[in-house]
């Protein structure tokens, strides 16, 4: 009896090995969650464009009679962007890799039937996962620092420099000759009628 369950420990961790995908591969998710269609009915554009590429997928899905084409080509689009900025991966070397339509929490309607009684409606949504694929093994970018300032450019200052820097930009900000309008934003825009 052990050796059975030691036989299908080890059958199930060799089925795993199989099955786990090499990370080599690079991998971009985009989801799309509380869809308000009923989960059947994406599974049926989902399971139409799935393994396509991606400029294939797009091009079908335009010309699809569905309507759950259009969540679908946005969260399809939304991959390709997230793949673009994250890692740097064209377009045309991304392809669809799986589709995962889970069930949503379903909204209860009531509508009035015959003799007094009430109907329910069941207003379904569903959650969609999608993971696309890349042709090409991509490096991912690095990301951009958010201020453009290079390390030399940055100065470590004392308070008293910092006064002084303060002082000397306020000498150059009326260089111009011109008076400065002391009014504020509120005087130029609002005359108050009297009398």
């Amino acid at each position: 009896m052990e050796e059975k369950n030691l036989q299908n420990t080890v059958k199930g961790k060799a089925k795993e090995k199989e099955n786990a995908s090499p990370k080599t591969k690079t991998q971009i998710r985009a989801i799309l969650k509380f869809l308000r269609m009923g989960p059947r009915k994406v599974r049926l554009i989902t399971n139409f464009v799935n393994g396509m590429s991606v400029t294939e997928a797009l091009t079908q899905l335009q010309f699809l009679q569905k309507n759950a084409k259009d969540p679908i080509k946005k969260l399809i689009e939304s991959a390709v962007a997230n793949a673009k900025h994250n890692f740097g991966i064209e377009k045309k070397d991304l392809f669809i890799e799986k589709f995962i339509v889970n069930q949503g929490p379903t909204l209860k309607r009531w509508k009035p039937k015959a003799y007094g009684r009430a109907g329910m409606i069941r207003k379904r949504t569903c959650h969609v996962e999608l993971t696309l694929g890349s042709h090409v093994a991509a490096s991912k970018l690095e990301k951009k620092s958010q201020d453009h300032v290079k390390k030399d450019e940055i100065k470590i200052l004392t308070p008293e420099e910092m006064k002084k820097e303060s002082k000397s930009e306020k000498g150059k900000d009326n260089d111009d000759g011109k008076k400065s309008n002391a009014k504020g934003f509120t005087k130029r825009l609002f005359s108050r009628k009297t009398g």
